[in-house]
């Protein structure tokens, strides 16, 4: 099921992967965990997606600023329950962890 993975678990994703993910989860829950997560995180999913949007979202990360642990936890559990009701209508794949990059974890 794709509630398997969190949001730093994206490093590990295909482009397309990343981009099902961003389709199904709020882009509030995606700035928040973008902003109190790794650099790596970061430079990953705005990496896969065009010029345009990567400069958005990364505006909006740099605006958000520090995110408190509970904010990110709050966030982490709204990822997850996106993801989980995205598998089940179908929307995204169940498999979504094992959709990685050739020679990296999911």
């Amino acid at each position: 099921m794709a509630a398997m993975i969190d949001a730093e678990d994206m490093i590990g994703l295909v482009d397309e992967a990343i981009h099902r993910v961003l389709r199904v989860v709020d882009a509030k829950v995606l700035v928040t965990l973008l902003a109190g997560g790794s650099q790596a995180l970061r430079d990953r999913v705005l990496g896969a997606v065009a010029n345009r949007t990567a400069a958005a979202i990364g505006d909006d990360v740099e605006l958000r600023g520090e995110v408190s642990a509970e904010e990110i936890s709050i966030a982490a559990a709204a990822f997850a329950a996106a993801l989980r009701e995205a598998a089940a209508a179908g929307d995204i794949p169940g498999n979504l962890a094992a959709m990685t990059r050739k020679g990296e974890p999911p």
